[in-house]
């Protein structure tokens, strides 16, 4: 049974900051078209279902659909079916696509509605019958481009249900015998089916998830973890998948399950589910991609951890995303609204959606008393990333070469020196001898061409419509660049797969009889499995692709020319487009070092106590789980002290924050949210308590940095300007005093939220402080921690101030600030009032001392003297701009003795 659309189009769609998604113009000339299902084919080919998203709830019969990766996406109208509306949509290839047709009002038939020709023309076939007073089709699915099945609400007590093995020509019912039982009231959902290899599974409206592990021919079911509701189903595997409740109250609860829908468990969700649409992509370990277009719940979302962790894509927030398919980490679609037939309705991906690889092998040392030396590992571990690398597209073949006494290879492209660990290719075979010979030759980058020296062979043995692995390891093939893989044609009756619609500019041809290599036009299948040893790869790869098993049958033939034919090699499918940035550094749940490149960091002059660390590895597509934690304890060291307002004292929605104060100097009106309610919402005032779940109803999209509020300073209303103070009690400074708090801008819809820091020496007035640093943005996409050093007031007694200066913007949020500083133990170096900062230094270290320095040397790790100078001064400063990054020991000269620090160089 139908479950209604109710969703519309209410928000106009913009394209300026969705980085990682490109706009295309779904096609359809009325505006509000919504993208209903989504079928991807290929990387080239998708098609698509529409529906009335305008709020009219006209019946519509309305596709789209593109050959070329959607550069240009075609409408079209399934013919002859008026009064009904399309379900699910199913494709095979550019031309053949099934969709079942559901009736709304009318006489005409329901059922299942197949074209050949691009969509030109739609056929009822018929004996997918479907003509019962029950009847409703639901689902439709082909296993290869033959061998399909149907499925429909139960009819007579049974699910109605067919299968076909000549494309939908003849179908046959499958046998009641062979399908459990519907519950009273049960039946099932349109497009709510999934299938891998033979396995397919349809959810219910009763929570239940039917499956089948020949076909559709036999059926068993299972009840999911969730309350009885309406379920989707989408599985990653044979034996892994995801169920959701779709029902009419649902908030994207979900239940997973391991052993291909037997058992199934709740999934604890960390982050936001979406509910419009969700989807497995092929080939990542376990990541996943949901859509939201209700009000409140819009966006794309995606999980690298089966669906138990959910982050938004930068800047999709308050955009309707509706149905999306994906073939791969760097290839997937989401439909949206159309706003014209030229503009909107659809988005590709432009990225590459690959898990942020985490730091390894983290250690923490204590040195010089009360100092921490971290370490780390790259991402990959000390020996390296592995890369699988791929010139196909994803498996796909139109055929299978033997080519006696020749071999067919690919040219492989490494990142860097790389150990070859295994080769791999697709192959067929035949009745008789199925052995051939896997190769391995050099390259030649002056001539552009393979060489004729052979690197390596081993003789191998072929199965048959099914990838081979060969593990090459022991061999310790070792190369420094390109290299070509080839398959050895020994026979007639062993063959290799090939792409006769891709030229992908590296398939080469090698005649041992005259020792030539010829180009070829034509990909063929073939692979290999590499290891960068250093472990400094910075634009890092997926782990290996998981291979899609072969649903159809390869033909197989003899190849007989050797030709020469020249093109420009495309880069490999695995290669991520991301790039890794630096390193952050935590301690105690704060961020101490942003983006940091090395693999190491000093954590210098800590108090007593103990300190817990972790790294996170930082790429311009998103932030790593962190490495560690590593737990230290400073025995050697000062006491800190910490004025801290993390707003979890104040109940929700206060005003105040004794002892640290709240100033509304501007006096202006606040905006607050449209159809939210809250206390004081809309009242002059300078920050609130702000707690984002008790609001009437909740904010989407908020959360507090820890805890369960945050600091909100809401925009003033024109004519007024923020000019909103958050004032610290007065304290006495002590060694190494700091500000340090979490910031962030709601959103940048309307520009990013500006700030100041400032201090007074005397008294707590406005009037009375001095400016030391901003105005500064404050990022939209997440929370960021900064710091800013108040070490020209150490030893002061001073008031310190955050000053909201933003103009017509909407909401700047603090969390977690502290003015934070050190009291000596008398275990402090001599020179008490010693400064050396910043620490790690980039362009300039600068030293100042309560005493007068009489000399500077600063020598690095292996005791070399990179510096020296003489003074008389208490201040000095050395340029550190051209110094190798790494950590340096500063030996100090005073009239009092000599001091020694330890100094990182970024």
């Amino acid at each position: 049974m139908k479950k209604f659309f109710t969703l519309l189009a209410f928000v106009a769609i913009s394209f300026s900051s969705m980085a990682q998604w490109l706009p295309q113009a779904s096609g359809f000339t009325e505006v509000s078209r919504g993208i209903k299902f989504m079928h991807a084919v290929s990387d080239q080919i998708v098609w698509a279902t529409a529906y009335d998203g305008s709020g009219t709830g006209a019946y519509i019969q309305e596709f789209t659909r593109t050959v070329n990766g959607g550069d240009l996406w075609t409408p079209g109208v399934i013919n002859n079916t008026a009064g009904l509306e399309p379900g699910m949509i199913f494709a095979t290839d550019g031309n053949t696509a099934y969709v079942p047709m559901y009736k709304q009002t009318g006489a005409l038939p329901q059922g299942i509605y197949a074209t050949t020709n691009g969509g030109t023309s739609w056929t009822r076939q018929t004996t997918a019958l479907f003509s019962n007073a029950a009847s409703f089709p639901n689902c439709v699915h082909f296993f290869d481009a033959n061998t399909g099945w149907c499925q429909g609400d139960p009819i007579n007590g049974d699910f109605e249900m067919y299968t076909t093995t000549n494309g939908g020509t003849t179908w046959t019912v499958v046998p009641a015998a062979n399908i459990p039982a519907p519950l009273s009231g049960e039946w099932g959902i349109v497009g709510y089916c999934s299938a891998v290899g033979d396995n397919i599974w349809f959810g219910t409206n009763k929570s239940r998830v039917f499956r089948s592990a020949d076909k559709g021919l036999t059926w068993e079911v299972s009840t999911t973890s969730l309350p009885v509701t309406f379920v989707d189903v989408e599985f990653a595997s044979a034996t892994h998948g995801i169920a959701m409740d779709k029902g009419a109250s649902t908030v994207g609860a979900m239940s997973e399950t391991f052993d291909g829908g037997i058992t199934w468990a709740n999934i604890s969700v960390t982050g936001t589910v979406l509910t419009n649409d969700y989807a497995y992509v092929p080939g990542t370990p376990d990541t996943w991609v949901c859509t939201g277009a209700a009000e409140g719940a819009t966006g794309i979302a995606y999980s690298y951890n089966g669906g138990h962790t959910w982050s938004f894509f930068p800047d999709t927030e308050g955009t309707q995303f509706l149905a999306t398919d994906w073939i791969s980490s760097s290839i997937g679609w989401c439909g949206a609204f159309n706003e014209s037939n030229t503009v909107g309705g659809m988005f590709k991906f432009n990225g590459n959606l690959e898990e942020p690889l985490p730091p390894t092998n983290l250690e923490g040392t204590v040195t010089g008393g009360n100092d921490v030396h971290l370490t780390w590992d790259a991402p990959g571990g000390g020996t390296g990333s592995t890369e699988e690398l791929i010139y196909d597209n994803d498996g796909v073949f139109t055929g299978a070469y033997s080519y006696e006494g020749f071999t067919m290879s690919t040219h492989m492209s490494p990142q860097g020196p790389c150990q070859i660990l295994s080769l791999k290719y697709l192959t067929s075979i035949d009745a008789g001898d199925n052995s051939f010979n896997a190769e391995v030759y050099g390259w030649d980058d002056v001539a552009g061409t393979p060489t004729t020296t052979q690197l390596y062979t081993v003789g191998a043995t072929a199965v048959d419509q099914d990838w081979l692995e060969i593990d090459v390891t022991s061999a310790n093939l070792m190369v420094s660049g390109d290299f070509v893989v080839g398959f050895g044609s020994i026979n007639a009756t062993t063959y290799v797969a090939y792409d006769a619609d891709l030229d992908n500019g590296r398939s080469w041809d090698y005649d041992p009889s005259t020792s030539s290599w010829a180009a070829y036009n034509e990909a063929y299948l073939i692979r290999a499995v590499v290891q960068y040893t250093d472990g400094t790869i910075r634009e890092l790869t997926a782990v290996p692709a998981k291979d899609a098993p072969v649903q159809t049958r390869i033909a197989n033939s003899a190849r007989t020319s050797f030709t020469g034919i020249t093109a420009e090699p495309i880069p490999a499918r695995t290669r991520g487009s991301r790039e890794l940035l630096g390193y952050n550094v935590w301690r105690n749940g704060g961020m101490i070092a942003n983006q940091i490149t090395d693999t190491f960091y000093d954590d210098m002059d800590l108090a007593n106590g103990g300190y817990s660390y972790l790294v996170t590895a930082v790429y311009d597509n998103g932030e790593s789980t962190p490495a560690g934690p590593v737990e230290i304890e400073i025995t050697g060291g000062g006491n800190q002290t910490s004025i801290v307002l993390d707003f979890e004292a104040q109940a929700d929605f206060d005003l105040t924050f004794t002892p640290w104060e709240a100033v509304d100097l501007d006096g202006g009106a606040t905006y607050g949210f449209t159809g939210i309610t809250f206390p004081h919402s809309g009242e002059p005032m300078a920050y609130i308590a702000f707690n984002p779940l008790t609001t009437e109803p909740a904010v989407t999209g908020m959360l507090p940095h820890g805890g369960d509020r945050l600091g909100a300073c809401f925009a003033s209303v024109p004519p007024a300007v923020n000019d909103d103070w958050m004032i610290s009690p007065q304290v006495t400074l002590g060694e190494y005093p700091m500000l340090s708090m979490w910031v962030k801008s709601y959103t940048a819809e309307y520009g990013l939220e500006s700030y100041n820091i400032l201090v007074s020496t005397t008294d707590n007035n406005p009037s009375s402080f001095t400016q030391i640093a901003g105005p500064i943005e404050a990022p939209a996409t997440a929370w960021t921690y900064v710091e800013y050093d108040l070490a020209d007031y150490q030893g002061q007694a001073v008031y310190v101030a955050i000053q909201c200066v933003s103009n017509d913007k909407f909401i700047f949020m603090i969390d977690d600030v502290a003015v934070s500083f050190i009291t000596s133990t008398g275990n402090q170096p001599s020179a008490e009032n010693l400064r050396v900062y910043p620490n790690p230094a980039t362009d300039m270290l600068n030293i100042k001392s309560g005493v007068e320095i009489t000399s500077a040397k600063l020598y690095n790790v292996s005791g070399q003297l990179v510096y020296e100078s003489n003074g008389n001064s208490n201040e000095m400063r050395i340029s550190t701009s051209e110094m190798p990054s790494g950590l340096y020991l500063l030996n100090l000269t005073t009239k009092e003795g000599t001091i020694t620090r330890k100094v990182s160089i970024r």
